[in-house]
């Protein structure tokens, strides 16, 4: 009896962190997808150009049926050569925030 209670508990305990782990995937796919759609706005509505990256994605509130409204804030990308310090501080070129939907709700530039 102990040892089959024993063998539910790790199979209910292995169940929750395999669903953990396909959340985590499938918000990372999914962080990636508005890094890029961000980026994107980014160099549109700013008239930016160069190397661009992601510096945070903050979540600014939860949506009634599923999902978060987001903000990501994009600056530039520094060049650094080999193993060189980086003497080119990033700029802070702005946010862009998305809806429930992953679609671009607004965009703020820095400058």
């Amino acid at each position: 009896m102990k040892k089959m209670f024993l063998g539910v508990l790790m199979a209910l305990g292995f169940l929750f962190v395999s669903f953990d782990a396909s959340a985590q995937d499938f918000n990372s796919q999914n962080d990636n997808q508005l890094s890029a759609k961000a980026i994107a706005a980014i160099r549109q509505n700013c008239q930016v150009s160069g190397p661009m990256e992601v510096s945070k994605i903050e979540v600014v509130s939860i949506c009634f049926a599923s999902g978060s409204v987001k903000r990501v804030h994009v600056i530039s990308k520094g060049h650094c050569p080999g193993n060189e310090p980086c003497l080119i501080k990033p700029l802070y070129y702005g946010y862009v925030e998305f809806a429930c939907g992953n679609d671009v709700t607004n965009v703020v530039c820095a400058q």
